[in-house]
């Protein structure tokens, strides 16, 4: 990881959303075996979390509705990204966060619940140890680069 680098989100994006495109197109190639089911199953977890990331997520979930062991699919998911799913978790959960933290009218406790945390001390545990600091420092630090 890049730690503390303010485009290391940006970057880590920039290579999932290519990810997603090269999953996207070989899904659909001709001649692409089903036996490289792996590519499909990192395509959907990516799009579960996507979808559901507000909502409180268990792997076990993900395996499921992938239908799959949980065991193969951290393991799959981690040689494809490099990141586990739960890792994967976070990190959208933080990168949602980040958006939300430049409303300065958006309370704390609100983008907590809405990136999917029930307790917002949780929340900010979370986001300073994946970025370097809290998110009220966070917030103002960006209006104060404005």
């Amino acid at each position: 990881f890049l730690k503390h680098n303010s485009l290391e989100y940006e970057c880590i994006g920039n290579t999932y959303r290519l990810f997603q495109l090269l999953c996207d197109t070989t899904a659909n190639a001709p001649g692409v075996k089903e036996t490289d089911k792996a590519l499909r199953y990192i395509r959907d977890v990516i799009r579960f979390i996507s979808n559901r990331y507000q909502e409180p997520i268990k792997i076990q979930e993900i395996a499921d509705f992938c239908g799959l062991d949980r065991s193969y699919l951290c393991k799959i998911f981690k040689h494809a990204t490099n990141y586990t799913p739960q890792e994967y978790l976070i990190f959208y959960r933080v990168k949602k966060a980040k958006q939300l933290l430049k409303d300065p009218d958006l309370p704390i406790q609100h983008i907590a619940y809405s990136v999917g945390y029930n307790d917002p001390f949780a929340f900010s545990k979370v986001f300073k140890k994946e970025t370097g600091i809290s998110p009220s420092q966070y917030r103002t630090d960006y209006l104060n680069s404005k």
